[in-house]
């Protein structure tokens, strides 16, 4: 009898007349099958962040063996995450590869997620979940003022990443120095927008806050004037400084609908505080900072917008891609249609930290962001030749990007 797992064995006797026969079975018991010792994981995560309370995210797993073959199918990969949580948490491998989704809970911040087979075989992604994907928050409202004797107005939040994608299911706070809020404090969720409402009525002039975190942005309700608020806009450089670099900031492109803006305001959540529609300021020591810039109209109308500043306690220096080679699966020279390829960017390196991400937009509308520096993918619907644009963007513990471009053609072979 052969066995893949382990085996079972018992003894048994039975009373047969005067005669007591003895024997033995033997079963086979189920092993989990996994990565042998020195096989590598390579692990992907589509999106990489998500919003809170059932927020789902793509993960892939392709693994290797250690002479470079795909792992064989059923192999067992297990997963954990330091938030939310990941279905299922034991996959096996099919073609090489295996894929689980990840989906948050209740809890802000960055989700760790682990990829396990064998002895030593690991990789690791993070997510951003809820809170920790907001990059900037915006508050407005419509119309912008009440009537003589009182009226009410809409507020709008409005909640992004730092590359202005919607966030939906964010909490946001609201609160006013008079009138009276239709949430009274409740936390009210972004939709798929990335925006929350909330209703103002009030008789005076009033300034409305929303919050999310540490960030908030204000917006002044006028009152018996038929005026819109000015709106701030504002960029800094570097984005990412050293403790005791000086950081310049610019609010050039803040305007007023009706009006212009006769005041700036800067506060960059030191206690350094700045005047004017461009300054500078340096941080004394490493931390995340909000920074708030308050514009001010002709008329007196207010408006504030913020966001978070990383000083690093030394000057980053940006990493370098290189795509240093690109192989196929039949060494001919030739890129064909249904060819798996492997692009590798080992090359690639940090002069000063290290690199947390690779990733590879390979120009027919299909991008891979992977924590590993090779990665495979395979063109199809191919008509003839047709040249492709390669991009690879690799970026730093800190944040900092770097690219490079390679040209290939693939012919349908």
């Amino acid at each position: 009898m052969t066995c893949t797992g382990h085996l079972i064995r018992n003894r048994w006797g039975i009373l047969f007349g005067s005669v007591l026969l003895v024997g033995t079975w033997t079963a086979c018991g189920q092993v989990d099958m996994t990565a042998p010792t020195g096989s590598t994981l390579q692990i992907v995560v589509h999106p990489d962040w998500v919003p809170l309370h059932g927020g789902r995210a793509t993960v892939t797993v392709i693994g290797y063996r250690p002479n470079g073959a795909p792992l064989p199918d059923g192999t067992v990969v297990t997963f954990t995450a330091t938030l939310g949580r990941v279905e299922p948490a034991r996959a096996e491998t099919r073609d090489g590869q295996v894929q689980v989704v990840f989906i948050s809970g209740a809890e802000s911040g960055t989700a760790v997620i682990q990829a396990r087979s064998g002895p030593d075989a690991t990789a690791e992604a993070q997510i951003l979940v809820g809170t920790a994907a907001v990059g900037t928050l915006e508050v407005f409202t419509e119309p912008g003022f009440v009537p003589f004797g009182g009226g009410t107005v809409r507020v709008i939040a409005r909640v992004m990443t730092r590359d202005g994608t919607p966030i939906p299911r964010i909490p946001v706070v609201f609160s006013a120095d008079a009138g009276q809020l239709a949430s009274n404090g409740r936390p009210q969720q972004t939709n798929a927008r990335g925006e929350a409402y909330d209703t103002l009525t009030t008789n005076q002039q009033t300034n409305v806050t929303a919050s999310v975190g540490t960030l908030t942005a204000t917006v002044t309700v006028g009152y018996g004037i038929d005026n819109q608020p000015p709106i701030p806009i504002f960029t800094f450089s570097p984005l990412n400084p050293a403790a005791g670099q000086r950081v310049f900031f610019n609010a050039w492109s803040s305007y007023d609908p009706d009006g212009f803006i006769k005041r700036y305001d800067w506060d960059f959540g030191d206690g350094g505080r700045a005047s004017g529609p461009q300054v500078s300021h340096t941080y004394r020591a490493a931390g995340l900072y909000t920074v708030v810039l308050r514009v001010t109209d002709d008329r007196g109308w207010q408006r504030a917008a913020s966001t978070q500043i990383n000083v690093t306690s030394v000057a980053n220096i940006p990493p370098v891609a290189i795509i240093t080679e690109i192989r196929e699966q039949i060494e001919d020279d030739v890129f064909c249609e249904g060819e798996q390829l492997t692009f590798d960017a080992t090359g690639s390196y940090d002069p000063d930290g290290s690199i947390i991400s690779y990733r590879f937009d390979f120009g027919d509308n299909s991008s891979i962001i992977s924590s590993s520096p090779v990665v495979q993918h395979t063109y199809s619907g191919i008509t003839d030749t047709q040249t492709f644009f390669v991009v690879l963007t690799v970026k730093d513990n800190l944040g900092a990007t770097d690219s490079d471009t390679v040209t290939i053609q693939v012919q349908k072979c």
